[in-house]
């Protein structure tokens, strides 16, 4: 992933602020994605443990 980003940053041709953005927003919207899934997951976990005592 850094390597990526290194060879974004050193292009000589430059990249448009609206790529950047772009690719910010991605990894946004991944990482609410990752942690929406993992925060029900979670709550299920713990509506089982709650129920089984």
């Amino acid at each position: 992933m850094f390597a990526l980003f290194s060879r974004i940053y050193k292009e000589e041709r430059g990249v448009s602020a609206i790529e950047y953005v772009l690719v910010a927003a991605f990894i946004g919207v991944a990482i609410v994605s990752a942690l929406s899934g993992l925060g029900q997951n979670l709550c299920s976990t713990f509506d089982t443990i709650a129920s089984n005592r």
